[in-house]
């Protein structure tokens, strides 16, 4: 029997090294399901050759789907699987899971995605939307025939029976060895908050400016999210002690290819985070709560979430606040 993967992230491919190696997985099947985003894209091309894999299917980002996936549906059931992987529950996944033969299948992690869906996920009630009954006229069906499993970096409290796979990267770090050299930069990771609509400009930047302070003397790397846009703005607070640093690639596997150990990782909420908490676990990687009023209110509920589980392993170590009619703050 083969092994499936869907993957749609560069963290997502970390997480199929991971599981490849952890159960001992062979005649594995690669779904890379691509987006708009070119650097996304990009980064999982250029990741896939860290993984074994005997076939690649690509999804090229598209407008409609539907005939592809009733079509890659219909060539994917010519196997039966013994797991299926993958780092989100969409329309796609769905229909997968209700149409193919498998022994399991395991939701990896893809940031606070891995999260929203613990908390959200039916054990046995399933939700159907309108766009899953158009695959009926297809003759494929949409209800899924077993529970869904976890293989994470997450403590997740357990539902009922439900299982979960606990990991801490230990074959990638495995695979490292000994040959990396401690750097004493401080790593700081933007994020996306503002083209995600999570704070305002005028907030995220006076974090930045808050951070850079607690740092004042240290020489500071600042990494933009793949989705980040570098403003004018964020560029005029460089100087000789803040550099911004536009990675090509994932951050853990920039750490990894240039074979460097971080004194010190900073951000936010980033869920990157927990994944170089566990790969470099001699590293001090700190997080910085957003205070709650700062957060839009689609937002918030994901962003307290996030934060909930960093202050539970130990990451956080402060909180930052904007008010437009004040000056930054720092608890």
């Amino acid at each position: 029997m083969k092994n499936l993967f869907i993957i749609r992230s560069p963290l997502q491919v970390l997480n199929a090294y991971e599981a490849i190696a952890h159960f001992k997985l062979k005649n594995n099947i690669f779904l890379i399901v691509q987006n708009h985003l070119d650097k996304n894209n990009v980064q999982m091309k250029e990741m896939l050759s860290m993984c074994e894999y005997e076939e690649l299917i690509e999804m090229p980002p598209s407008k409609s789907n539907y005939f592809r996936y009733v079509a890659l549906t219909r060539k994917l059931k010519k196997h039966a699987y013994n797991f299926i992987f993958f780092g989100n529950l969409g329309s796609f996944q769905k229909l997968l899971l209700a149409n193919l033969e498998y022994e399991k299948s395991y939701l990896f992690d893809d940031g606070a995605y891995t999260l929203e869906y613990h908390g959200e996920l039916p054990g046995t009630k399933q939700y159907t939307s309108i766009r899953d009954i158009r695959f009926l006229l297809a003759g494929l069906s949409i209800k899924r025939k077993k529970p869904v499993a976890y293989f994470t970096i997450f403590d997740l409290e357990r539902k009922g029976e439900e299982e979960i796979v606990l990991h801490s990267f230990y074959h990638l770090k495995k695979g490292m060895g000994d040959i990396l050299t401690l750097n004493n930069n401080i790593y700081f990771l933007g994020q996306c908050f503002v083209s995600a609509d999570v704070v305002s400009y005028e907030a995220y930047l006076h974090y930045i400016k808050i951070v850079k302070n607690d740092f004042k003397g240290e020489k500071i790397v600042y990494i933009p999210h793949r989705a980040e846009t570098i403003t004018t703005e964020l560029k005029k607070l460089e100087d000789e002690h803040f550099k911004i640093f536009e990675n090509t690639m994932p951050i853990e596997m920039y750490f990894i290819s240039q074979k460097i150990k971080p004194k010190c990782v900073v951000s936010f909420y980033s869920t990157a985070l927990f994944t170089l908490s566990k790969i470099f676990d001699k590293s001090i990687v700190k997080s910085y709560a957003i205070c709650e009023q700062d957060l839009k209110a689609k937002r918030k509920e994901g962003a307290l979430l996030v934060q909930y589980f960093l202050k539970k392993a130990g990451l956080e170590v402060g909180t930052v606040c904007f008010n437009q009619s004040q000056e930054a703050s720092h608890v």
